[in-house]
């Protein structure tokens, strides 16, 4: 469907986005995010407007690698982000994109697993939108100018840095669980492709074991409760034999 190139696309965007040439890997994970997005638009329209944000995070890096560029081998080159105020427009500007670009991305896992009656990535997708919202909610005070932001920029920054690397984490949790439980209609019968990635294999594995457990765990409940249910039938069948 698309959620693997997905899978890979935000694994090269966002964590690699700390690199020093991480400008570089966001053209790279931008085009591929987009590429996977087109994908899944065609199976529901809810990833539109997260492809719509892919775009706008691709013009944002195409324009940081030519300031970059510019920076180390162009003398005299007027660069955007050595002028302090648009620098300050231009990160806003990113930041937002990232927030948007996580909201509308889960929305989009959120809805498709709404219409193939998944729940557990449906409730997956509920959890990370608060911690999206959390995140960027507390960094935003960063690029706040108030009189208290340099004290708050030295409280907060490990605690940021901790919290961006779970956002990260959960963000990668939720597109892996799309990928493994959510298929294309007409392929729930087909035998799943082993992935190229040995951890999502294994993966695959503790899951269909989770799964195996709890339908036996399951199965072995019902006929316990049949049993009790039939030995209660003729305990009562035996007390009416017996007023008679």
């Amino acid at each position: 469907m698309g959620f693997g190139v997905l899978l890979i696309g935000y694994l090269v965007f966002f964590p690699m986005s700390i690199h020093q040439l991480g400008c570089l890997f966001g053209l790279v994970g931008a085009l591929i995010m987009a590429l996977a997005l087109l994908q899944l638009q065609k199976y529901h329209a809810a990833f539109r407007p997260a492809l719509g944000v892919t775009v706008l995070l691709f013009v944002l890096c195409v324009w940081e690698t030519i300031a970059l560029a510019g920076s180390h081998f162009v003398w005299n080159m007027p660069l955007l982000f050595d002028m302090e105020r648009i620098a300050y427009v231009l990160d806003s500007v990113k930041c937002l994109s990232y927030l948007l670009f996580h909201e509308l991305l889960v929305y989009g896992i959120w809805m498709i697993s709404i219409q193939v009656g998944e729940p557990k990535t449906k409730n997956a997708a509920v959890r990370n939108v608060f911690l999206v919202l959390v995140y960027y909610g507390l960094y935003f005070f960063t690029a706040i100018p108030t009189s208290f932001r340099d004290s708050y920029l030295k409280a907060m920054t490990v605690p940021l840095i901790l919290l961006m690397l779970v956002v990260y984490i959960f963000m990668v949790i939720l597109i892996g669980s799309a990928y493994m439980r959510i298929c294309a209609q007409g392929d729930e019968d087909m035998e799943q492709k082993p992935s190229r990635f040995a951890f999502i294999n294994r993966m695959r594995e503790k899951q269909i074991q989770r799964n195996q457990k709890a339908a036996n765990e399951s199965i072995e409940y019902r006929n316990e409760r049949l049993k009790r249910r039939r030995e209660k039938e003729e305990q009562q069948k035996k007390e009416e034999t017996r007023r008679k």
